[in-house]
This record gives structure tokens, sequence and C-alpha cells, in this order.
């Protein structure tokens, strides 16, 4: 059993805003900093100090964009440290300064700067957002809730605030006020597509798909370009099974990224769940071609090479699919069941292995291994597998079932009974558990109870071939010979090939004394099964009862052609040799 491949979900953008937006946020205050910029100059040259050409370009490129980082940042750190700027100017210089270090990832100093800033300009909103984002990229979401909120007050129409904040409660599993935040976002902006993103995100994540299928579609009326929306809305389509609506999203991703490899899993699945196999390994190897490390589609193209047959492709993909996260269970899983398709069962009792080591609980794993061992003949340690999987789901009949069915073959009836009929007790309605049971009453010549569990198996389901031939079987021996051709006979009309059901319903009209009724059945057997050594046998018998002692020879020993060592064949064939000796006409003339 392979495990299907599953949708994904693009994540991206839940994000803060991003340094580039917090950037122009700066440019946009860039006419209020410039007035702060020239008051301060004002009161320099009253004491005084005219500022030099230098300081002017310091203050340009330490509030603007132009030049490289460690420029801005040079340039702020001269305004400060030479005491070039005061008030709200420092603050604004500490602000600038602390978002290049956040740029480069240096937090501590960022937080610092921001931190500086608040304490000089405590009505600084942007310092309390700047410095709430860097608590985020630190995963300290307390901190920066408390400092959304901060800047929420002072400012209570920012939309970044609220959103970032629901950034943040979202990262602590906070879906609600996350929620609330951005309605509170797209309030103050109707028109942020990241915000209505980011909330149908967490409508998703809170199973409310309804409301994020609406979220997503809003995001894409905002934002005709945005491919993850157009993704994660396919999927909820397809949790809705409605995969007709999915398909457009998903080709409407995959066209708008050419960097998107989760809407190409995601139509592929809909493309393999459809049959058109070559349909989905084309969108498979495509995403393989953009992430050519990407295990996912490595393993779910391995899958549909086994649903065409092509094992052995199978195989190699899940390798590789293994080769690139080695912890991925579902690939050893995959391969394991590969493995078993060709027999291989050393190698499936490999990968079987290799799945319970990353995940010692997977059932599924531990029956793989037990049926690759039980396929080895190594009946013992399929029923030490079978029973660790029973120990970790009681309630699975089909183990009890496997289980029941190794001791069966180790000819441990008492214990195979024991689980067959509790295999039965958990569902009462589990046909191959009666007609195991059933079969093991037989071997403890019990026909009582083996003949309730095959009424047991036609009466849950009357096309069961199997139950049929075995329950006339019973009925043969206890000499209902009536009966017994009835069962014979619906066999025959369910399964018109099967060379048993003739063989038998041969040997019933051979009890009841009808030898030409059973001949025919006999002509029937031997003929869809040319093979079928013990129907030439009884073939033989009619034949020597009806005196046709030629005949009866020919089958004994055609029978023993096929199987030299069938008993019954060699007194026939020595009986139909006597027979014929006996009945020669005897030369009496004398010489």
């Amino acid at each position: 059993m392979f495990h299907a491949a599953r949708a994904v979900m693009s994540r991206a953008p839940v994000r803060p805003m991003p340094y580039g937006a917090m950037r122009t946020m700066r440019l946009h205050k860039r006419e209020s900093g410039m007035h702060l910029i020239v008051r301060c100059a004002a009161v320099i040259v009253a004491a005084g100090c005219w500022a030099s050409a230098t300081q002017a370009d310091d203050r340009a490129l330490c509030s603007g964009n132009e030049g490289t980082r460690d420029d801005r940042i040079a340039a702020c750190t001269r305004l400060i440290e030479q005491d070039k700027v005061e008030g709200a100017g420092l603050a604004q210089a500490l602000q600038n300064r602390g978002m290049d270090y956040a740029a480069r990832g240096d937090r501590e100093r960022a937080i610092a700067d921001y931190s500086r800033a608040i304490e000089i300009n405590p009505s600084q909103t942007a310092a309390f957002v700047a410095r709430a984002n860097a608590y985020v990229a630190m995963k300290q979401y307390d901190r920066a809730i408390a400092d959304y909120s901060a800047a929420i007050k002072l400012d209570p129409d920012s939309a970044v605030a609220y959103r970032n904040r629901a950034i943040a409660y979202g990262a602590r599993g906070e879906t609600g006020p996350g929620i609330a935040d951005y309605g509170e976002a797209i309030r103050i902006d109707p028109k942020d597509a990241l915000a209505f993103y980011n909330r149908g995100n967490l409508h998703y994540r809170a199973k409310d798909y309804d409301r994020a299928i609406v979220d997503y579609s809003e995001t894409v009326r905002l934002d005709p370009d945005h491919a993850a929306a157009y993704n994660n809305r396919a999927n909820l389509y397809l949790m809705k099974r409605e995969a007709d609506r999915a398909m457009p999203d998903l080709d409407a991703a995959i066209r708008l990224d050419p960097k998107q490899t989760a809407a190409l899993i995601n139509r592929g699945n809909i493309r393999r769940d459809r049959k058109d196999y070559e349909g989905a390994i084309a969108d498979y190897s495509e995403a393989i071609r953009r992430n050519p490390d990407y295990a996912l589609a490595y393993n779910n193209r391995g899958s549909v090479h086994r649903i065409k047959g092509d094992i052995r492709q199978a195989i190699a993909d899940y390798g590789e699919a293994i080769r690139l996260n080695p912890k991925s269970a579902t690939a050893y899983s995959n391969r394991a069941n590969a493995y078993l398709a060709l027999g291989d069962s050393d190698n499936a009792i490999a990968d079987f292995g290799a799945v319970l080591r990353l995940d010692p609980k997977q059932t599924a794993a531990w029956i793989g291994r037990a049926n690759a061992s039980r396929d080895r003949k190594d009946y013992d340690r399929a029923i030490s597998d079978y029973s660790e999987a029973i120990r970790l789901d009681p309630n699975n009949a089909g183990i009890h079932n496997d289980r029941g069915s190794a001791y069966h073959i180790k000819q441990d009836c008492g214990r195979a009974i024991a689980d067959y009929s509790e295999a039965i007790r958990l569902d009462p309605t589990f046909v191959a558990a009666y007609s195991n049971r059933a079969n093991c009453y037989l071997v403890q010549g019990d026909t009582d109870l083996a003949m309730a569990n095959f009424d047991a198996v036609i009466r849950l389901d009357p096309k069961h071939v199997a139950a049929l031939i075995n329950r006339g079987n019973i009925l043969r021996d206890r000499k209902d010979y009536d009966s017994a051709i009835a069962d014979y006979s619906e066999a025959i009309r369910l399964d018109p090939s099967n060379a048993i059901a003739h063989n038998n319903r041969g040997n019933t009209f051979r009890n009841q004394g009808d030898i030409a009724r059973a001949i025919g059945d006999y002509d029937e057997a031997v003929r869809l099964d040319p093979d079928y050594a013990v129907a030439y046998m009884n073939r033989g018998a009619a034949h020597y009862e009806a005196r046709k002692f030629e005949r009866a020879l020919a089958d004994f020993e055609k029978a023993l052609q096929i199987d030299a060592a069938l008993s019954d064949a060699i007194k026939g064939r020595d009986l139909a040799k006597i027979a014929l000796s006996a009945a020669k006409p005897v030369d009496r003339r004398k010489p």
C-alpha cells in the first residue's frame, strides 16, 4: 500500500511588514525628519556652530535609501556619536540605524537602537513597530505583541501594527486574536491583499475553510498575481472534493510563479486521481525540474509509476526521495511496498525497519514487515510484528486476522481461531475471518462449526465461491448429495472457469452413480486446467467404474505424469492393468 500524496499549502508570505516596506515608511516620514534636522540646525546656529557639508550628507544618507547598508549605518553613527542631532531627530537617527542593523541580521543592536529611540521619543510609533518586528524575528512573541500594542495605542489607525501583531498571535497559535487583528488592518486598509491572505491562512489553520476561501478570493481580486493564494484556495477546494474548481486555481498558480512547485504537486495529485497518469508524471517531473531537491515530488511520481506497474522506476524515485529526505518514513514505506510487489522480501523488511526506526508507532509498517516475513516463511517474526501492531491498534480486526493466518500456517489452530474470533468480534461482517475460522475448524475435524462459519460467509457474501465449494464438500461428506451439488453448481454459475468446482461436483455425481455426468464435469475440469492431476485420476476412476479400462488406464497414467506421488492414481493404474489383462480373450486352441 502506498501513501497517497498529500496536498501542499503555500505558506509565504505570513510575515511582519518587510524591511523594504519599513524603509518606505521612513521615506514617508522623511519630510518631518527633515524638519527636525532643520530645527536642530537652527539650534546649533544659535550656539555658534555651523553645519558642514559632510554633516548634511550624513543626515541625507542616514534618513534615506541611498548608499550601502554599511554606509547608512556609518552616517547615522556619526550623527549620533558626534551629537549632531538631538531630541526627535536623534530618535529618528537611532531608529534608522536600527533598521539597517536589523536588515543585516544584527537584531540585538537593532533592538538597542529602537529602545533608545523610544526612551527619547515615547510617541514614536514606528520605533515600537520596528522593535516588535525584531522581536518577531527572534521569536520573542510576547515582547513583540507588547510593542505592537503600544504602537496601536499611539496610533489606533496603524494597519501595519495590527497586521504584524496578528502575525505574532498566529506564531503563538492564537488564531482568534490574530484573525481579529487582521480584521482591524483590513478595516483601516480594505485594499491590503496581504492582510486578506494572512487572515485566510489563520482561518485555514482554525479549520474555518469557507471563510478562508472568502479571504483567498479577496486576495486574488485585489492582487490577481498572488500565486500562493490561488494554490491555497485550490487546496481547500480539494478538501471539499471540488477538483474541478481547484484545477483552474492551480493552473493560475503555476502560470504566475515560475518557482511554484506546491501547485504542481497538487495538480499532479488531481491528475493521478483522474487516472491521467502521464499528466501527473509530467507535473511531478516539472516540479522536480523547478526544484531538483523536492523529495515529495519524487515520492509522488514514484507512486504513479507503481500504479502503472513500473515498479523498478517507482523504486528509483522513492530512493531519490529518501536520499533527499532520509527522515521520510512515507518514502521508505512506499519503497518497501514496491519491493514486496517485486517479491523482494529482504529489501522490503529493511525498508520497513527504517520506517519503524523513524516512527515506532507506525502500525502499517509493523504489518508490512510482518507480511514480508510471512512471505519468507519466517512465521515467528511475522507473529511478533503482528503482535506489536495489535498492541498499537488493538481494535484493528484486520491485524488479528493476519496474525491468525500466520498461526494457521504453523498449524496452531487454537491460537488462529482465537485471533479469527477476535477479528469477528471487532467486525461481525468480516467475511475473510469467518472463512479462515471455518477452515481451521475443518483442520480440527469440527465440521459443525466449520459449516456454521461457511454459512456466515455465504450469508454475508452470496458470491463467495470458495465458501460454496467448501460447504459443498462438507455436505458431500455427510452424503447430502443434492445440497452439495447445489452449492457446487452455484459456484460454477458464479465462476464457470473454476476447475475445482467441476471436479468436486463430478465426485458427487459419482457418489450418486451418475457416471456420465461425473465424466462430463471431469472433462471440463481438465479442459480448464490441463495440469489438474486429481481430476484426471477421478475421471480414470469413473471410466474404471464404467468398465472402460483403456480410458481409465490412460487417465491414471496422465495423472501420474503430472504428479508421480499420487498414490490413488498408482492403485488405479495397477487395477486398470489387471482389468485389461483379465479382459483379453485367451487362445485355447491346441497347437
